[in-house]
């Protein structure tokens, strides 16, 4: 067999699955897969680690199963350092601003004894949260210790998989969990987190959590995790500052051999206070200096910068917007999803338009049983989780609410034309 480009060889793996899986239950995983080939050897590698030990035991087979009658041979690749070899500590930017915490997360990187248990990093979007915590926990994997990390999201769909789950996350020597906010729309998340956390404490075992915000602000937490995550050390990041970014710019045009001049690379660093909107801009400029000339005049630099700049913004998403996404999607009236009807196509969609409310919204239950005919605040509860529940085992419903929560983005995004 020849050696394909990795397009390609995405679609011929693709291709081999679906003679043994269905699309919906490809759905969520096989886009976050890598692929590499060499003679008749496949290798598979996982951008999400902790997905290994499910993905070795449940998928794999059905690989081996997929791609030995087309001459492949299947192997799955571990990482040197596991959660991104990016994922650094020393990789870490910071200045006198983000001191401290930084100091913190060495110390619970490299401590054995877990005396700072939990770490707790707090702070804004962008602000470096998840970067720390991937640092901490690709140290933590290098000291040969079983190394859980995840996010509440993911974490919740684990949770709804599987019935080992508390077995799984057990079995672990550190547990690193990313998103606390999100526990919003996973509620009944909390109890099951507060039993792991006692767990791991009792038993010395590294526990890292982040926050976007502060766990102040986060109304929604039970106060018996609330007062665990207190009993920590807790550490607020700084958003990266001038002097961060204009540091940022430097090394990466250094590493991925990008020219740029002194004011060029200052301008970049004051324009953009967004990292990932940095990087992107840096990416595009890279690009046009490999595909169309090395030398990027003023005015293709200043028109490359535009694209970035986001030219208007969003507009907020309503009630109203997400009813409307909804009654069109699931073809039901508007009016319909206030009122008190019972019909399964309805009640469905109502329970959709609350889930979604929440989520876009942030809307409390007792708001939400206001807004959807003055219903009592459990049926909200009861919507949301049904929801929830729904996704987690069909894909096709799970498909469904994703589609209308893009549509959603996209009804309030500023028009390009």
């Amino acid at each position: 067999m020849t050696t394909p480009d990795l397009h390609t060889l995405r679609d011929t793996v693709r291709q081999a699955l679906l003679t043994v899986l269905s699309a919906p239950e490809m759905e969520g995983w096989f886009d976050s897969l890598d692929f590499s080939q060499e003679g008749n050897e496949l290798s598979v590698r996982l951008r999400q680690p902790d997905m290994a030990p499910w993905f070795s035991e449940s998928v794999l087979p059905l690989f081996v199963q997929a791609l030995t009658p087309r001459g492949l041979a299947v192997r799955l690749v571990p990482q040197a350092l596991p959660f991104g070899e990016e994922f650094r500590l020393d990789e870490f930017l910071a200045n006198s601003k983000n001191a401290f915490p930084l100091a913190s997360a060495r110390e619970v990187a490299e401590d054995q004894s877990a005396r700072f248990n939990p770490l707790t990093v707090c702070g804004e979007s962008g602000s470096g949260k998840t970067f720390l915590l991937r640092a901490i926990a690709n140290a933590k994997a290098l000291q040969g210790r079983r190394v859980l990390a995840s996010t509440v999201a993911d974490l919740a769909t684990e949770y709804d998989r599987r019935s080992d789950a508390r077995t799984w996350v057990l079995d672990h020597d550190v547990f690193v969990l990313d998103d606390l906010q999100d526990l919003e729309f996973h509620d009944t998340l909390q109890g099951e987190i507060i039993l792991l956390f006692d767990r791991f404490h009792a038993g010395r075992r590294q526990m890292v959590f982040s926050c976007t915000g502060t766990l102040a602000a986060c109304s929604f937490l039970q106060p018996k995790l609330r007062s665990r995550l207190e009993w920590g050390l807790m550490i607020a990041l700084k958003a990266p500052d001038l002097d961060v970014r204009l540091q940022f710019v430097r090394r990466w045009r250094k590493r991925h051999g990008l020219t740029l001049s002194r004011d060029r690379e200052i301008l970049l660093a004051q324009r953009f206070t967004d990292m990932r909107l940095l990087e992107g801009t840096l990416l595009k400029l890279l690009a046009y200096t490999d595909l169309v000339s090395p030398h990027i005049s003023d005015d293709e630099f200043f028109k490359i910068l535009s694209y970035s700049t986001t030219p208007a913004q969003a507009a907020p998403i309503t009630a109203h917007d997400i009813m409307d996404a909804v009654s069109q999607t699931l073809g039901v009236r508007r009016e319909d999803l206030i009122a008190h009807g019972r019909q399964r196509a309805i009640a469905w969609a109502r329970h959709v338009a609350m889930y979604l409310c929440r989520k876009h919204l942030r809307l409390s239950y007792p708001e939400l049983a206001r807004l959807f005919g003055g219903r009592d605040h459990t049926t909200a509860i009861y919507a949301c989780r049904k929801v929830e529940s729904d996704m987690a085992r069909d894909p096709g419903r799970k498909a469904q609410v994703h589609e209308i929560s893009r549509r959603i983005r996209a009804a309030s995004s500023p028009s390009t034309e």
